[in-house]
């Protein structure tokens, strides 16, 4: 059989190569995950723009109650 003699920085650049793909799938599938699931943090913040989106809702109709009446 025959071996192949690789120099010092063909074994580098394949290491380099090979922590490239692993990083790079890494980052992949964290990203997919990261758009199925619902943390903590993200559920507290929908709650709070809620919360605001109505307080901005009941002044308009408040406005609009007003208007109306004049």
């Amino acid at each position: 059989m025959l071996k192949a003699k690789f120099s010092d920085t063909q074994t580098s650049f394949a290491y380099a190569y090979l922590l490239f793909i692993i990083h790079y799938y890494n980052s992949i599938v964290k990203k997919t995950h990261s758009r199925h699931k619902d943390t903590t943090v993200s559920i507290i913040k929908k709650k709070e723009i809620d919360q605001k989106n109505e307080r901005n809702r009941s002044k308009y109709k408040r406005k609009v109650q007003k208007h109306n009446k004049q």
